[in-house]
């Protein structure tokens, strides 16, 4: 899970003068990840679900530049 309150934000303006001049909202966006080692994938070896944004909270770090809604990934992560 991770907060961050309402911040001033870098706007990527043409102009100096603008820049950091415009604020983004306070947001809470909550993730997970589940995992299951498996030892022939080597010693961090595992099969992994995830799911980003689990609430489908809309925010954005930096004004226009909105972030993605509910997201997720399989996978399988491997060390040798």
């Amino acid at each position: 899970m991770q907060y961050q309150s309402r911040t001033w934000a870098l706007n990527r303006s043409r102009n100096a003068a603008e820049v950091n001049s415009q604020r983004v909202e306070a947001f809470t966006v909550a993730n997970t990840r589940l995992a299951y080692p498996v030892a022939e994938l080597g010693k961090k070896g595992e099969v992994f679900v995830s799911v980003e944004n689990l609430f489908d909270k809309r925010y954005s770090y930096r004004p226009g530049y909105q972030m993605p809604g509910i997201w997720g990934q399989i996978g399988i992560a491997a060390s040798f």
